[in-house]
């Protein structure tokens, strides 16, 4: 569990200089290599964890979709390969099963680090808030039956994120929109 928590408190950190991003990597060609956080980016690159876009750009501007974000917590425990072989039809009526991130999708709901929407949905274009964040991070930590016993989403979780020293240094705002 504590070598799961260092990979995800550093899984976080690139994360939360991902959703503040002004600054670029170099191994993209719409970054800048001078970025305080190139060798981060590079990093993650490099260890598949963080892909660009299809044109080979990494968008540094654009913020991180709930399907870009629950890519990266699976890749991050080791279970692209997994999630490549959960590809198909999923629960979710907006995640159809030629969808690039079906598979993560599927994965991430069987292992129960997601829900979706209360109306079946799973928004995988809408924009990934930190709450929504922190659900997925805790729950791939093993703390989700924790943070349910502890008020459930979001304040359940956050209180977790913090007993355990998840959210250390994070920036974010408390109550935003559900998972």
């Amino acid at each position: 569990m504590r070598k799961n928590l260092r990979r995800f408190i550093a899984l976080l950190t690139a994360v939360v200089i991902i959703f503040g991003m002004n600054a670029y990597a170099s191994s993209f060609p719409d970054v800048k290599s001078d970025a305080s956080y190139a060798e981060a980016v590079d990093a993650l690159t490099a260890l598949n964890i963080i892909k660009g876009y299809e044109d080979g750009t990494f968008g540094p501007d654009k913020q991180i979709t709930r399907a870009e974000f629950v890519a990266i917590v699976l890749r991050t425990l080791g279970l692209e390969y997994a999630a490549e072989g959960s590809s198909g039809t999923t629960r979710f009526r907006d995640v159809p099963s030629n969808h690039w991130a079906s598979g993560y999708v599927n994965l991430a709901y069987q292992s129960k680090l997601i829900d979706g929407y209360t109306n079946g949905n799973f928004g995988p274009s809408d924009k990934v808030t930190y709450d929504q964040a922190i659900k997925i991070i805790v729950s791939a930590l093993g703390y989700k039956l924790k943070a349910d016993s502890l008020g459930g989403f979001p304040a359940g979780y956050l209180l977790v994120a913090n007993q355990e020293s998840i959210t250390t240094g994070a920036l974010g705002r408390v109550g935003e929109a559900s998972t």
